[in-house]
């Protein structure tokens, strides 16, 4: 109520200041923030206090939603365009197939019969053969105690067993051990008899292993599906393999559910079958630490996530070692624990704060692994403001002397300090709010540009970086400050390790005739450490003016420039000289005379110009990504496994580009989908024109089958497996079974026999997914073409491949009868080649969209066009400067280096915008002045804040396992280095050899001129 009481008293003083004045003048005079700063002037500790409340409730509630599970993590990023038709079409034809139910009972699928998802295990031998008796007996107790798991049948694939209410029998697991284990070896057979059955049941492994890779490498009988066993080099006359693998399916409908048609049932059974194979892991773990010659390496769906997170978690730990850097850092420039402590805290509040208003504002359910980046960068921008903030605080000391003040005694010296701490305070928020806003702006602009691409994960990122960007200003501009009136009220001049106010000898006096023993005096530590440890206080110290009176009210508006007294200080008798640090030593001792001097700026200028030049000649070589993105790196489980998996003779039907051409299917309704879960792709819209049943719609889908390898751009394979026709084989088997039945079927009886034949060995499993039954009705069919395109081929080459097949499926429509007219030809792959599209495409807009931006909210707050246009032209040259450095190490445009691109903008405007503004409000004439003035007031902050963000980013770029964070702490690194440059260098020698000066580019000159022509206008009349 004291409190309260004084705050009132503050605010009737104010209000009743001028009596004459009518209310509503006093009312327009009066000055909100000159209200505020008063009050947290009287009462610093209380303000913190009411702030840190207000602060603790946002992270309670942001806990609250995170615990309820208002928020999702998504273990990984996934780099979908939902806008885009390929999406859409391989999408659709995908959640078509999950839907299709070809046995014939409604919406009931048979259990575990659908959506196999395999548990691949790898075996790398340490020399060239992997396939030695100590090896193969360590992979059957592999084998062994995963089919011997007591939940194995709940989750294993038992194909047709389970149709038509049939016992559910769990197909064989995919093993080489099979040409190893044959079933009736006993003492006296030989297993070079030829009578022996390779179905790996029997207990004892073959004496001649020889024999058997002999026999894999004929490949006849069961052994022709021995290529899926062994490498590439594999053969007759080099019996030796590095490498092999044992592949375990597990099926869906599990137990309980009826279909895998809703996304919430088939993740629920998705994640069941991921626990059950991350169960494995640490079995695997401990026999790969026991295999003396042979490395065991496993790759699953579940194993991935489980992997993955375990890398992101690690990652994420490295803010841990981010914030500590920083902390030391800033208590290192700030000289004040308090500071630096309050400050980072302040940037880690801002990620409740941002949490809150980007699920329960933008309404975002989920968050990624891109958001983790966020945390890293949020820590850069927001200690830059923290230097902006507590050095315009300190600089204020100068243009508010104490004039007399310690000479007051009571109440008089404590109303002279408050008022003195209030007018520092409006006066250091009036400064560095309005530069930490421009800085925001065009940083949050930056972000809010990545906010519109169509790819969700990015967007979301790009929205809740520009949301921690607003929140860290809201913080620095309230919490922040009010930490600082409680340092400049109790902690300023003193030792940086200074927590209390109190004095130590009276402490340490009472206490030691009191408490003699040791450790009854600890209480009395943080007063040592504040008064008995003597310290130089390091305030920022402002520039000395060669001439004095330079201008007569500099003293009043800026702290920055004093007149030089030969005695040491100003007129006003209370500046004091104090040591300065090295960063501002260098900054006001070398760096700036330099560029005073003609040659020195000259030179600088031209040495960045042709440094400039050569950027933008190198960025032009920039080039988009014929890779996809890389998520971890070689030597990690992984990574190694996948890459292992590519190495093998027989690769699996997901490294064979397969075109399906697809009639039924015409889209995904995306209304209620989400966009960071891979498995929810909304619902298919299936045509309802789409018919069958008749001789025309089938003749044109024979000749699609029959004439499409004969156009060569289309890259179709010229084998007997080329094609996977339903109908040619459909009219084969009714000629064979109902020689009766006249061709082509057409009417009802079609899908009846189209049924019965899907449903008939051995098309089961040709066709099953080809063919699709939704509803007991015909949904969708598809023929699929096996190509030649490979993953080493260019892109250039895949896109050409693309673009035929898209011209050829736009032709036959036009020509197809109807209700088989919205054909449309799709595979996975193909999205990557529109993603390369659109991460290069993006990458450049976004450049190009957030400079004008930038330099439209420079312009508005600084009014002068020409530094504006320098200060772009000094962001232009940082973002040419990454581009070449991408090209430099090898980098194309993905979506790590995309998504760099844009926030280059961002990141890179604080400098220059900083020192452009600090030019701009300098209050003198020259530009040499000019310049000299916004290198001693900014240029350490604009150092200091680079540095920090680098401190930031560095763990990333040292110690970050997955691929995608480490290139962001390099690109981070890099940028910054080359922001630095650029604003100390480049901006700083132009703007001092060619800056405006005497009103030259300010925009306020013309609109004087206008205003005067207008009122003389109405003057005469």
């Amino acid at each position: 109520i004291q409190h309260l009481r004084g705050v009132l008293d503050r605010a009737a003083i104010v209000w009743m200041e001028d009596s004459e004045r009518s209310w509503w003048r006093r009312v327009l005079a009066f000055s909100p923030v000159r209200f505020i700063t008063r009050g947290i002037a009287r009462f610093p500790k209380c303000s913190f206090f009411l702030c840190l409340v207000v602060v603790q409730i946002i992270c309670f509630l942001a806990l609250a939603t995170l615990a309820t599970g208002q928020l999702s993590l998504a273990t990984f990023a996934f780099f979908e365009d939902r806008t885009d038709h390929l999406w859409e079409n391989s999408k659709a034809f995908s959640q078509a197939q999950r839907e299709a139910n070809n046995a014939g009972n409604g919406n009931v699928q048979p259990q575990q019969s659908r959506d196999v998802l395999p548990m691949s295990i790898y075996f790398s031998a340490d020399d060239d053969d992997v396939f030695t008796r100590e090896n193969i007996r360590q992979m059957r107790k592999i084998e062994q105690h995963v089919l011997s798991a007591d939940d194995y049948d709940e989750y294993c694939f038992a194909g047709d067993s389970t149709v038509d209410g049939g016992t559910l029998e769990c197909e064989r697991a995919l093993s080489v051990l099979d040409y190893f284990y044959p079933e009736q070896l006993d003492d006296d057979q030989d297993d070079e008899d030829g009578e022996l059955i390779y179905n790996g049941m029997g207990s004892r492994m073959v004496n001649n292993i020889t024999h058997s890779l002999a026999l894999m490498a004929q490949g006849e009988g069961i052994f022709r599906y021995s290529d899926y066993f062994v490498e590439s080099s594999f053969r007759s006359a080099k019996l030796k393999s590095k490498i092999t693998r044992l592949v375990f399916n597990q099926g869906m409908p599990l137990d309980g559910y009826k279909s895998i048609a809703k996304i919430d049932d088939f993740n629920d059974m998705k994640d069941d079958i991921d626990e059950y194979q991350v169960d494995f892991i640490e079995f695997l773990e401990d026999e790969n630490d026991d295999a003396s010659h042979m490395r065991i390496l496993w790759l699953s769906d579940g194993m991935a996530n489980e992997e993955v997170l375990g890398y992101l978690i690690h990652d994420f730990g490295l803010a841990i070692i981010s914030v500590l850097l920083v902390v030391l850092f800033l208590w290192y420039q700030l000289s004040s624990f308090w500071l630096a402590g309050t400050g980072v805290m302040q940037v880690v509040w801002t990620f409740p704060f941002g949490l809150l208003v980007y699920r329960w504002i933008f309404w975002q359910l989920w968050v990624g692994p891109m958001h983790i980046i966020a945390v890293f960068l949020v820590l850069g921008v927001g200690v830059d403001d923290i230097f902006i903030a507590v050095d315009a605080f300190k600089q204020s000391a100068n243009a508010f002397p104490k004039n007399g003040e310690d000479e007051l005694e009571g109440e008089e010296k404590e109303r002279a300090r408050t008022d003195r701490l209030a007018r520092r305070l409006e006066w250091s928020w009036r400064r560095s709010s309005q530069a930490m806003l421009v800085t925001s702006l065009t940083t949050m602009a930056a972000f809010i540009t990545t906010a519109f691409s169509p790819i969700i994960t990015i967007g979301s990122f790009g929205l809740f970086s520009a949301i921690l960007v607003f929140a860290d200003y809201i913080l620095v501009c309230t919490i922040f400050f009010c930490a600082i009136a409680v340092y400049g009220a109790h902690f300023e001049g003193r030792s940086p390790f200074c927590w209390v106010r109190n004095t130590c000898w009276p402490c340490l006096r009472s206490r030691a005739k009191s408490f003699p023993s040791w450790h009854e005096r600890l209480p009395c530590i943080p007063c040592l450490f504040c008064c008995c440890i003597p310290w130089i206080s390091t305030t920022i110290l402002p520039y000395e003016v060669e001439q004095k009176g330079l201008v007569e009210n500099a003293e009043k508006e800026m702290s920055d420039v004093t007149a030089d007294n030969s005695e040491g200080g100003s007129e006003d008798g209370d500046v004091i000289k104090t040591k300065v640090r090295p960063l501002e030593a260098f900054m006001r001792n070398e760096y700036s005379p330099g560029l005073n001097n003609k040659w020195g700026r000259w030179i600088v200028l031209v040495y960045f110009i042709i440094f400039v030049a050569l950027l933008v000649v190198g960025a032009a070589f920039t080039t988009p990504a014929d890779e996809e993105t890389e998520f971890i790196p070689k030597g990690y489980n992984f990574r190694d496994a996948i890459e292992l998996n590519n190495e093998f003779k027989s690769r699996s039907a997901s490294d064979i580009l397969r075109v399906s051409v697809v009639w039924g299917v015409d889209g995904l309704d995306l209304s209620d989908s989400n966009g960071f879960d891979e498995n929810d792709v909304g619902e298919v819209d299936y045509d309802k024109s789409f018919r069958l049943d008749t001789a025309e719609t089938q003749a044109h889908v024979l000749k699609i089958c029959e004439t499409a390898p004969f156009y060569n751009d289309l890259r179709i394979r010229n084998d007997e497996y080329a094609v996977r026709c339903f109908l040619s084989d459909f009219n084969e088997w009714v000629a064979e079974t109902k020689p009766l039945e006249p061709l082509p079927v057409v009417g009802p009886k079609f899908e009846l026999l189209l049924r019965e034949f899907v449903r008939s060995d051995p098309w089961t499993q040709t066709y099953d997914n080809l063919v699709g039954f939704v509803d007991d009705k015909l949904r969708f069919v598809a023929v699929q073409f096996n190509t030649t395109i490979d993953d080493d081929d260019s892109i250039n080459s895949q896109e050409d491949a693309l673009d035929a097949w898209e011209d050829y499926m736009d032709d036959q429509n036009d020509d197809a009868p109807e209700g088989v007219d919205n054909a449309y030809a799709t595979n996975s792959s193909w999205l990557f080649i529109h993603l390369r599209r659109l991460l290069f495409r993006q990458a450049l807009v976004g450049m190009f969209v957030a400079l004008p931006i930038a330099f439209a909210i420079m312009l508005v707050f600084t009014l002068n066009i020409i530094v504006c246009l320098y200060a772009t032209i000094a962001m232009l040259a940082v973002v040419c400067a990454v581009l070449m450095f991408f090209v430099a190490t090898g980098w194309d445009i993905g979506v790590m280096e995309s998504i760099a691109s844009i926030l280059v903008v961002g990141l890179s405007v604080d400098a220059s915008v900083h020192l452009a503004n600090a030019y701009v409000e300098a209050p003198v004439k020259t530009r040499l002045k000019r310049m000299r003035y916004a290198l001693n007031t900014v240029g350490v902050s604009v150092l200091s804040g680079g540095i920090s963000t680098i401190l930031a980013s560095l763990p990333l770029a040292l110690f970050a396992i997955t691929i995608f964070f480490k290139k962001f702490g390099i690109i981070i690194v890099v940028l910054i280095v080359f922001a630095q440059l650029m604003s100390l260098g480049f901006l700083s020698s132009i703007l001092a050899t060619m800056g405006p000066q005497n009103g030259m580019g300010d925009l306020r000159v013309p609109f004087r001129w206008v205003r005067s022509r207008v009122a003389k206008f109405f003057a005469k009349e």
